[in-house]
């Protein structure tokens, strides 16, 4: 998700969420915050840097009160005298975005931009304001201006891959990624983002090291377990996704989830040929699902493996009952034949 950089006001923009898809499905949520006292600071003109900065933090603390348009009025009335700070500009243009007057605080993030060429806070600030009008060429345009001056803003450049991914630009989006990971592996988030855009890709093998390395980093996240288990399980490597899928299952909290997660874990031990252990989690299921056509299908799947012909037999027969999927149900009837025919045996 895309980190917004927080206005003076200690309002954080709105968040746009990005929907990353892969079996079950998840969203990571995370944010970042500027604190007021930056503000107030900057590069002046004509020689008034002192008393408009001093200016600028009375502005300032109008903001923070709340009371943006008397933010506005007040500057308006420094900017008119020439008194003028970066700072100034600043605290202008959160108040014009506290006030929703979006193209208004550009211009004012603008002019802080010509009193300091190589600063990065008013570009950042622009381009939240994009994003609140919903134009992301020019959300990309004010963070490649930024991230020209500060090439190692690490949470930029995760910014940048992150609507590369949202617009489908993909490789785009790993570059991206990829330089991050490159200059800091301990970056919180990256190799979670760039394996499951992997993951997404079908590129289970080289999403495997980023998603090891995200759960080194945050080993009891939950969002992170889940998805190196379902890569795990998609790369055929079930003691792995069996290990990690555990894991999710002991710290999560998600009853919604719990249920799709229990299955699959039932499907690795039939893969493994433990078709009681399989047996055992169907009946977790069942627990939390009764009418699960799924599990009631597995569980007398794994019950025909153990031989347990008359306990597979009523189990098969409800699945019948309540199941809508006709193609599978012929295959179920031609099953309950064979069973039935193994208990005359």
């Amino acid at each position: 998700m895309l980190r917004w950089r927080t206005m003076p006001s200690g309002r954080t923009a709105r968040r746009s969420r990005m929907h990353r898809k892969f079996a079950i499905g998840m969203v990571a949520v995370l944010s970042a915050a500027l604190s007021f006292g930056i503000l107030a600071q900057g590069k002046g003109s004509k020689g008034k840097e002192g008393e408009a900065s001093k200016e600028a933090m009375k502005i300032e603390d109008l903001v923070t009160k709340g009371e943006n348009q008397k933010a506005v009025e007040l500057a308006q009335k420094f900017i008119e005298a020439g008194e003028v700070t970066e700072g100034l500009y600043l605290n202008l243009g959160a108040a014009y975005f506290n006030l929703k007057n979006f193209e208004a605080a550009i211009g004012a993030f603008e002019k802080a931009v010509e009193l300091n060429p190589f600063g990065t806070k008013a570009l950042l600030y622009e381009a939240t304001c994009y994003h609140e009008l919903g134009q992301d060429e020019k959300v990309m345009e004010a963070y490649q201006r930024a991230i020209d001056i500060d090439p190692a803003d690490n949470e930029l450049r995760y910014n940048i891959a992150q609507i590369h991914e949202k617009n489908g630009k993909l490789e785009e989006a790993l570059t991206q990624y990829r330089a991050i990971f490159q200059a800091n592996p301990d970056f919180k988030d990256v190799a979670f983002a760039a394996g499951i855009l992997l993951f997404n890709q079908g590129k289970y093998a080289d999403a495997e090291p980023l998603l090891d390395k995200a759960v080194a980093l945050s080993p009891s996240d939950e969002q992170v377990l889940l998805a190196v288990g379902q890569n795990y399980l998609k790369g055929e490597k079930y003691d792995a996704a069996l290990d990690s899928l555990n894991k999710y299952l002991q710290v999560s909290k998600n009853e919604m989830l719990r249920p799709a997660v229990l299955d699959q874990v039932a499907v690795i031990h039939e893969k493994k040929k433990d078709y009681a252990g399989a047996l055992g989690l169907y009946d977790q299921i069942l627990v939390l699902r009764p009418a699960s056509d799924k599990a009631l299908l597995g569980k007398g799947n794994a019950l025909v493996n153990l031989k347990r012909y008359d306990e597979a037999l009523p189990v098969l027969r409800k699945y019948m009952e309540i199941s809508k999927n006709e193609a599978k149900k012929k295959a179920v009837a031609d099953l309950i034949k064979q069973v039935e025919a193994a208990r005359k045996r």
